[in-house]
């Protein structure tokens, strides 16, 4: 199991609203359809700074993949669920954990795709430096795949 980058976001805007859409208007069908960080009509915007504010949502986006090869046989990849779930740790100290996510591949040509998107309340955490980690896992092969990135949580 392998993922892709992931996108961290405390922001989502609507596809219509007029300071998003500026010189969009035509593009915006073919964005909502093609481009995997819009969902339900809202943009994800990625957070290049990785800051976050004390009560307020983050949001985490990525796709797990699994390419269909065994052994040099071509096969379809696989169709068994897997889990998926983001943690959050001050030091050593698990501090947020969302419940795991059961996830199904969906075959596209040889490769296998799960998009993933999360929702964390940052409620109750304190200001301070943190790690983000998504940890997938596929149960029938005993495999895990993680992503850590430090995160900074602020008072606002």
């Amino acid at each position: 199991m392998s993922i892709s980058s992931v996108v961290l976001s405390s922001q989502r805007i609507n596809l219509g609203d007029a300071f998003f859409n500026v010189g969009k208007t035509k593009n915006r069908d073919l964005e909502a359809a093609f481009n995997p960080l819009v969902q339900d009509g809202k943009k994800l915007i990625p957070s290049v700074m990785c800051v976050f504010g004390v009560g307020r949502e983050m949001f985490v986006y990525l796709q797990a993949y699994q390419q269909a090869q065994q052994d040099g046989q071509t096969k379809s990849p696989s169709s068994r669920p897997f889990f998926a779930f983001v943690s959050l740790y001050r030091g050593d100290a698990k501090v947020l954990e969302t419940p795991p996510m059961a996830v199904a591949l969906t075959a596209s040509g040889l490769v296998g795709i799960a998009p993933l998107s999360f929702h964390l309340e940052l409620n109750g955490l304190s200001s301070g430096e943190y790690d983000c980690q998504i940890t997938v896992l596929d149960v029938s092969t005993a495999k895990t795949t993680f992503w850590r990135a430090p995160i900074v949580i602020i008072q606002q």
